[in-house]
């Protein structure tokens, strides 16, 4: 668990990955972003959404990307604790 958040980017085929594994040890409000390569925000999936402890799955469409690098980055707010961790998706 990185930094207290677990996550992996689920791949149904080879090929396109099209979700989002989060688990979450408690109560926590959870903020989810698409960067590109550069780091430039390209889409927001969550913005300070409430979820319950447990495992969570984010399906995103990823054929609406053009081809290269990109990368999620989660921050998961536990109390007054910030959690964050990025990885690439596509």
């Amino acid at each position: 668990m990185a930094n207290g958040i677990a996550t992996r980017v689920i791949y149904p085929n080879p090929f396109q990955p099209n979700g989002i594994e989060f688990v979450l040890e408690s109560d926590a409000i959870v903020t989810l972003t698409v960067l590109d390569g550069s780091g430039h925000e390209v889409e927001s999936l969550l913005h300070e959404r409430p979820y319950p402890p447990g495992k969570h799955t984010l399906v995103f469409e990823t054929a609406k990307y053009s081809t290269g690098g990109y990368w999620y980055r989660i921050s998961v707010k536990v109390g007054e604790k910030l959690l964050t961790d990025a990885q690439q998706i596509v």
